[in-house]
């Protein structure tokens, strides 16, 4: 059994949307997995230039959801 995180973050008109599904599989049966979690939210943007602080303000929303 083993476990994959996918997660995508999206500016769109000054709002961040911040979606992830983690997904569990099952080592017996290739291919078969299901939707463990799946969780998304949004936040205003910030209208950060700079990438590594827009992607932690995202993360960060996106830890506060769990």
């Amino acid at each position: 059994m083993y476990r994959t995180a996918s997660i995508a973050a999206y500016d769109v008109m000054d709002t961040v949307f911040i979606t992830a599904t983690v997904r569990l599989y099952d080592s017996l049966q290739p291919g078969v997995n299901e939707v463990e979690i799946h969780t998304a939210t949004t936040v205003d943007g910030l209208g950060s230039g700079e990438g590594a602080v827009w992607l932690r303000d995202a993360l960060v929303a996106l830890a506060e959801t769990l």
